[in-house]
């Protein structure tokens, strides 16, 4: 329970909290039986908020949070450090955790000079610390929970289909800049797999003699390599007919394979590790884009060229290419994977009418 006492002109608030006596002195007596009775009710309540506690600095809970996130990818962790020590440290480093009010959050995103989507990212580190200072009990709620990020515009990625001839440039290309990558194109778009799938292939999905091969996993950035399973859209493994081309070209990458990996990963970096898929992307995709001159390519833009190709070139059903692709769902395959342009539309056929005359 608290008590009153009245000490040196003032009305001291007392009470008891896990064996230790806390005070808070006010100059009236109704402001002191105020905070007695609120005391009284958050002790009853479980709600109890220590004033002491909320003076610890946001830029020691920060400490706490990024040790708690230890486990994170090294690239997550550097991009947190660099979004603290320049944007939020020095806003709100030396400000006690208590002091910090929702007002302050909301002026200091509206004044912060960065772009939307870095603005947006520098509030959701900051609204995740102070988290951490609320389930410590160190304030009651979360200033920045109610803050509003601003508006960030995405251009949604859009994929194209290449023609016969583009495609031929960028295997060319990939021939010269890496002999592997050169393969992985060749699967992408004939077989129509995603990049993930790719780098998570091992020896034993592929059946050269049967002329198949099983995709049953994918490469993940946080998770590594993890079964398909789980995504809504697609089915948890598929059987992928090897077009002849495509077929022959892994071929030659099986036996050449001089360095093999533990798992048995088709598809490896010099010293035989996995590949991680930004270090692929950097060091062999996007260099075998620039040399092909061709324009933007992404590795999904093969899936789509898969796809089309099926649809325009070998009259595959929708059915078919679906399953080819291992869409649980026909209209992603429909809306998604195919590419029709003028120049592609065959020529409608004639009527053949039989005409009266009156």
């Amino acid at each position: 329970m608290a008590s009153i006492r009245e000490r040196d002109g003032k009305y001291q608030v007392r009470w008891r909290v896990n064996g230790r006596m806390r005070s808070q002195s006010f100059t009236r007596m109704i402001d002191a039986r105020r905070f007695a009775n609120a005391v009284e009710t958050d002790l009853e309540r479980g709600d109890y908020i220590d004033p002491r506690a909320g003076t610890a600095t946001l830029g020691e809970y920060a400490d706490r949070w990024l040790a708690l996130r230890h486990d994170r990818a090294r690239s997550t962790l550097d991009r947190d450090r660099s979004y603290l020590a320049s944007m939020i440290l020095p806003a709100f480093g030396q400000r006690a955790v208590g002091a910090i009010t929702e007002t302050d959050v909301e002026a200091w995103i509206a004044h912060l000079d960065r772009a939307p989507a870095t603005k947006a990212l520098a509030l959701r580190i900051t609204r995740s610390i102070l988290d951490l200072a609320r389930r410590d009990k160190a304030i009651r709620s979360n200033p920045a929970a109610d803050v509003k990020p601003p508006t960030v515009k995405r251009r949604a990625a859009v994929g194209r289909a290449l023609s016969d001839d583009e495609l031929a440039k960028l295997l060319h290309a990939a021939e010269v800049v890496d002999p592997d990558t050169a393969c992985m194109v060749w699967l992408m778009a004939r077989c129509g797999l995603r990049v993930g799938e790719i780098l998570a292939l091992r020896r034993s999905d592929v059946d050269p003699e049967g002329g198949v091969l099983t995709v049953s996993r994918s490469l993940s950035r946080r998770e590594g390599a993890r079964p398909l399973k789980g995504r809504t859209d697609e089915a948890e493994s598929r059987t992928v007919p090897i077009p002849a081309d495509a077929e022959q070209r892994m071929r030659q990458h099986l036996d050449s394979q001089a360095v093999l990996t533990i798992d048995g990963t088709v598809f490896t970096t010099s010293t035989g590790r996995p590949w991680r898929y930004d270090n692929w992307r950097t060091r062999r995709w996007v260099p075998t884009v620039e040399a092909a001159n061709i324009g933007s390519v992404r590795p999904h833009d093969l899936r789509h060229t898969a796809a089309t190709r099926l649809f325009l070139v070998d009259r595959w059903t929708p059915a078919e290419v679906q399953a080819f692709l291992g869409h649980a769902d026909p209209r992603v395959t429909l809306a998604i994977y195919t590419h029709v342009t003028g120049g592609g539309l065959p020529k409608p056929s004639d009527l053949v009418l039989e005409v009266g005359r009156g």
